[in-house]
């Protein structure tokens, strides 16, 4: 496992305390942190619905569309005061409820969310659905999804960066040599300097460097669904297990 100890800056603002200033507020700022929070965080939900109530696709889609469509409303956010400090706490707090209003609802007439925030089409592929896991507890399984969910919205601001300056070598490195096999199958240095066109000293400096700056975006990444750097720090043993 990636994650390890480290050390925070002085904790930000983040998308998480900016949403919970500006419920009913429609400026553009508020709704792109929002939206981009969805993109990175739908699919633990959208799992949650097609594995623990049993919805097709298109069903769980629609319930995924509306149950982010509630943020917009002025006073979603502070029904879960005990919660609302972490994102991923309050999503799986609220989530519970708003598809057991959904169930009462849809028995009375089949409804669909009127708005949409954004189309969940284009990472659908990127959901992972493989049916039921056999998971006895839907909230471990729901923790795992997010768990997954954070770190490939930080692999994807690693590459980001990498792409910026080049480095782009290193981080493929760094995903084969860390996230791939392990034991004997696991490569050498020498391995990832044959297939890259590196030396063995590049591959040992640009893990370094890759491992350096993946963990200050998980940690960003973590933090930025958190309200206070305790909350942050919370959120990450709960993840990971390890401290921050």
């Amino acid at each position: 496992m990636i994650p390890e100890s480290g050390q925070w800056a002085p904790f930000p603002p983040t998308s998480w305390s900016i949403l919970q200033g500006c419920q009913g507020d429609d400026s553009t700022e508020v709704r792109t942190r929002f939206e981009d929070l969805i993109r990175r965080y739908w699919a633990p939900v959208y799992r949650y619905v097609r594995r623990d109530w049993a919805r097709n696709d298109e069903e769980a889609k629609a319930l995924t569309q509306g149950y982010f469509l509630r943020f917009l409303e002025a006073d979603f956010i502070r029904q879960v005061d005990a919660r609302k400090g972490r994102f991923r706490s309050f999503v799986s707090a609220t989530l519970k409820n708003f598809l057991l209003m959904e169930k009462r609802a849809s028995r009375a007439k089949k409804r669909r969310p009127e708005g949409r925030l954004l189309s969940l089409d284009p990472v659908a592929g990127s959901a992972g659905f493989d049916g039921p896991d056999g998971s006895p507890d839907p909230d471990e399984a729901f923790e795992a999804d997010w768990r997954r969910a954070v770190l490939e919205a930080s692999l994807a601001e690693l590459r980001r960066r990498a792409a910026e300056l080049g480095k782009s070598a290193y981080v493929e490195c760094f995903e084969v040599y860390y996230l791939g096999p392990e034991g004997r199958d696991a490569p050498s240095y020498q391995d990832l300097a044959d297939r890259h066109g590196l030396t063995h000293g590049q591959v040992r400096n640009g893990l370094h460097w890759a491992k350096k700056t993946f963990h200050e975006v998980l940690r960003k990444e973590v933090a930025d669904q958190s309200l206070t750097e305790q909350d942050a720090g919370d959120e990450y043993r709960e993840l990971f297990g390890s401290g921050f």
